[in-house]
């Protein structure tokens, strides 16, 4: 099971580390290395007995405000040019995983 963890420097010094998916599960260490090892024996012991259940809750009352926007690029060619551009590069790079130096350029 993958979990998303955000590190970062607390103005002590000390090094807190902590589960995006679950809030509450959080630590603070003299380094990054045993704010993460902490991290995750916490995070093993947490979800030992545990089970995940997906569960969709449907949207009552307005629509999400975001939702105007969808579609509205339906029938733009330049916007149609860009995505086969995007999808072009992803298909080069192929199946494998994506070197991280990417995400910096």
């Amino acid at each position: 099971m993958d979990f998303t963890l955000l590190v970062k420097t607390m103005p002590s010094g000390q090094i807190e580390a902590s589960v995006l998916e679950m809030p509450s599960c959080r630590v603070q260490a003299d380094s990054r290395d045993s704010a993460i090892e902490a991290l995750r024996f916490n995070l093993a012991a947490e979800i030992q007995d545990a089970e995940v259940v997906n569960c969709q809750m449907p949207i009552r009352g307005a629509k999400p405000s975001w939702l105007k926007f969808a579609g509205i690029f339906e029938h733009n060619a330049d916007f149609a040019e860009i995505v086969d551009e995007i999808q072009a590069q992803r298909d080069a790079w192929g199946e494998g995983e994506m070197d991280e130096s990417e995400y910096l350029r």
